[in-house]
């Protein structure tokens, strides 16, 4: 639950989180023993964006540029206003390189956690609604939530939200974390390629007005992960 990317001596950081020692062998060994990958982005993205159609200002912001990158990217999918049965959204982050949902949560409204915990390859995702990387806790038995699902489910990378944000900084967040991976391209960026996802996250977090409450909600399960 705490912010530890936030604290000053962290902020500069490339930081990535494990549930254990244990989930970190096993994200490894399923990435060929790799500790750090790279993701395909020119083909096979899958994006929900906005489908509970109550997000008009996000997509606003969002649709043209990830329409683009679905029509230049082949085998791509994108669904704007358009709630997705369970067998189209696990599909999607079965079939994709990577899955991208731009809603309410990290999407559980749509599929069961059960459906994704019983998968043996998941996409790179990123999930970037209110608390969609938020823990339940149970006393003394060890906390639950969505991310470790998708982290059981064989997703090498996970970014997601700590507790509740606010739309426009996070949308300012996800788009200057989108242009330093190299997912859109900016022509005020000065990079000839994308960095890691985690150092695009430590980048981007003082772009919100409220650096720590929205600008500190946002962090990294997985391995260090590069576009490519």
């Amino acid at each position: 639950l705490f912010p530890w990317e936030s604290m000053s001596f962290m902020k500069q950081l490339s930081i990535t989180r494990v549930p254990s020692i244990r989930s970190l062998n096993e994200i490894i060994s399923r990435n060929n023993d790799e500790s750090r990958i790279d993701v395909n982005i020119r083909s096979k993205i899958a994006i929900v964006l906005n489908p509970g159609s109550d997000l008009g200002r996000t997509e606003d912001r969002f649709s043209d540029v990830l329409t683009d990158v679905v029509n230049s990217c082949p085998d791509s999918k994108l669904l704007i206003r358009e709630k997705p049965s369970e067998q189209i959204f696990l599909s999607m982050i079965q079939n994709s390189n990577l899955f991208i949902y731009v809603g309410h949560g990290g999407g559980e409204q749509y599929i069961r956690n059960s459906e994704i915990k019983k998968q043996d390859k998941l996409s790179a995702s990123f999930l970037l609604g209110c608390s969609s990387a938020s823990m339940k806790y149970f006393g003394d038995l060890e906390p639950s939530g969505l991310i470790y699902s998708y982290l059981i489910g064989g997703s090498p990378v996970i970014l997601g939200n700590l507790w509740d944000v606010t739309d426009k900084d996070i949308d300012k967040f996800s788009m200057s974390v989108f242009e330093k991976t190299g997912l859109i391209r900016n022509v005020a960026t000065t990079f000839d390629e994308g960095i890691s996802v985690s150092d695009a996250v430590a980048e981007s977090r003082d772009l919100c007005n409220l650096r720590y409450l929205n600008g500190a909600a946002p962090v990294v399960y997985g391995l260090p992960a590069k576009f490519m």
